[in-house]
């Protein structure tokens, strides 16, 4: 993948039921939604629990690339779809220009809401199991 910040983004499709990627992968980019839907898939109590549904002009997988981790959900083309690709030089480059409390700011939300969405699949996969 080329990482210089000026070119045109490159373009994805995702036939419905593809995986985009899959939980515990190392993160090489970031998505947006340029037309389609894609489940976000949480692993809970033994099956994957929906936490939610991503459409047209939404981010995902940037959680991941700021934190430095691997992938905390799993996303699914819930119909044919075409993903804008926001690669990791680009993502950094924008950080790293932002001001320093603002940067801590995202890092800590993030964080929050990676604890948040795990509770959130844990809460509903019991409610399943129950």
């Amino acid at each position: 993948m080329d990482d210089r910040p000026n070119r045109k983004p490159e373009r994805e499709s995702f036939p419905a039921g593809t995986e985009v990627f899959r939980e515990g992968e190392f993160a090489m980019c970031a998505y947006i939604v340029e037309s389609g839907r894609v489940d976000v898939m949480k692993e809970a109590f033994g099956g994957s629990i929906r936490v939610c549904t991503l459409g047209p002009g939404e981010l995902f997988g940037e959680m991941a690339l700021i934190a430095s981790c691997n992938r905390t959900a799993t996303v699914v083309a819930a119909e044919d779809t075409s993903l804008l690709v926001v690669n990791p030089t680009l993502l950094t480059q924008k950080l790293d220009g932002a001001d320093p409390v603002l940067r801590r700011l995202i890092k800590v939300l993030i964080a929050r809401l990676r604890e948040q969405t795990a509770a959130h699949a844990d809460d509903v996969g019991a409610v399943r199991m129950g």
